[in-house]
């Protein structure tokens, strides 16, 4: 299935040449997870991530739905 990833912050930097505007499509198996989805971009640390869908924060067991619009950015950490 086919899923449409935006990625924010810091992370378009793991994808250089890329048109991040735009975001990335990538190809999935019907039954893929948030944390399927962030094994295949190699996003190493998904617990330092915030991924968004419909409006609501994903968990990485969630299961991903066809043509679907993913957020992905990572955590602000500071003080």
């Amino acid at each position: 299935m086919e899923i449409h990833v935006k990625l924010l912050g810091s992370l378009p930097q793991q994808f250089p040449g890329k048109d991040h505007a735009a975001g990335l499509t990538v190809d999935l198996p019907k039954d893929a997870t948030v944390n399927d989805l962030l094994e295949y971009l190699h996003i190493d640390s998904p617990g330092d991530t915030v991924v968004i869908s419909c409006g609501r924060i994903m968990r990485g067991q969630d299961r991903l739905s066809e043509k679907c619009r993913i957020a992905i950015f990572p955590v602000v950490h500071g003080g």
